[in-house]
């Protein structure tokens, strides 16, 4: 597969028509895939056979089988390194082509490249892949989900090493994605395609939060803060996702979640929120008291916003 794989990349650079671009990089991006999802389902097998313990006799044979065949995953992913750091550059240069589909694509390439690449090649590259992602990120309407896909999967490279520099980025990346999650809370109906970009746009923030958890924490506390109902929801509902899907990254982040969140309990417990905005709150309380938030210094808050708005006042509507 390797030796398939060198002649096909020393073609990428010659490809000059839009069509063979857009088809190049979604194949490689589908060749990448595959070698983690290969590696991922090693991984779990090898896992269940160590927690169960499966016939020994059953394991060396699977194990030779897939040597023979596959090799294994961690040296199947070391095999396509330098092959993959040569296509990546081919694959970059298509960032800037004139059909917006070949530019989605190659963006959605290159963060699967940029798993698959040396973490010191990552790092070189961030300089100049950071802001052409952002902007083209900006720019792109119809295949965006494309472009925030390839975000979410450079982050799951620069969040794994956490030698990375990717601080002085982190807050430019999260502006960038806040304004999908605060269109959630906007929207009654919403195509396939914005619920997909909605969906990676969470995943992004999941995947920072595995690295980044205190600044991600205090962002969204000062996203709170905004006057504007949208902010706040956006917020939350990346809040509440957080306590779900990253609990194990975020629980220690307790006191500080509570005590940023004491301004909003309050409010709403004054009647000073929108019934939206109370809405969400209510459902992040929720989970709030679901993963045992409420039993730091100041949980009370959290039950006496509860208690005073699960049932709507005389007046509201």
């Amino acid at each position: 597969m390797t030796d398939i794989l060198s002649r096909v990349i020393s073609v990428l650079p010659h490809i000059k028509t839009d069509i063979y671009r857009y088809a190049w990089a979604h194949a490689l991006r589908s060749f990448c895939e595959s070698v983690r999802e290969y590696i991922s389902a090693s991984t779990v097998t090898k896992t269940e056979c160590d927690v169960n313990g499966c016939n020994g006799d059953y394991v060396k044979n699977e194990r030779t089988t897939r040597s023979q065949t596959c090799g294994e995953p961690k040296i199947v992913q070391k095999n396509y390194v330098d092959q993959m750091e040569l296509a990546y550059e081919p694959v970059f240069s298509w960032l800037s082509a004139k059909d917006v589909k070949v530019r989605a694509e190659a963006a959605n390439c290159i963060g699967e490249l940029c798993l698959m690449i040396s973490p010191k090649r990552l790092v070189d590259e961030m300089r100049r892949l950071i802001p052409i992602l952002l902007n083209l990120h900006r720019k792109i309407n119809t295949d965006q989900h494309l472009v925030t896909q390839g975000l979410c999967r450079f982050l799951e490279s620069a969040c794994a090493d956490e030698n990375c520099p990717l601080d002085a980025y982190l807050e430019d990346i999260l502006n960038a994605l806040f304004p999908l999650v605060y269109s959630v809370a906007e929207q009654t109906v919403a195509s396939n395609i914005s619920m997909r970009n909605q969906s990676e746009a969470f995943r992004c923030f999941h995947v920072a939060a595995t690295r980044f958890a205190d600044k991600i924490v205090y962002y969204l506390l000062h996203k709170m803060q905004n006057v504007q109902d949208s902010s706040k929801l956006g917020a939350i509902n990346v809040l509440r996702h957080l306590l779900n899907s990253a609990g194990p990254y975020v629980e220690d982040k307790r006191s500080l979640v509570i005590l940023g969140l004491k301004p909003m309990l309050l409010a709403g417990s004054e009647g000073l929120l929108t019934i939206r905005v109370k809405k969400a709150m209510c459902q992040l309380c929720v989970a709030l008291a679901d993963h045992e938030y409420i039993d730091v210094e100041g949980g009370n808050n959290v039950i006496i916003f509860l208690v005073k708005n699960l049932i709507v006042q005389e007046g509201e509507t």
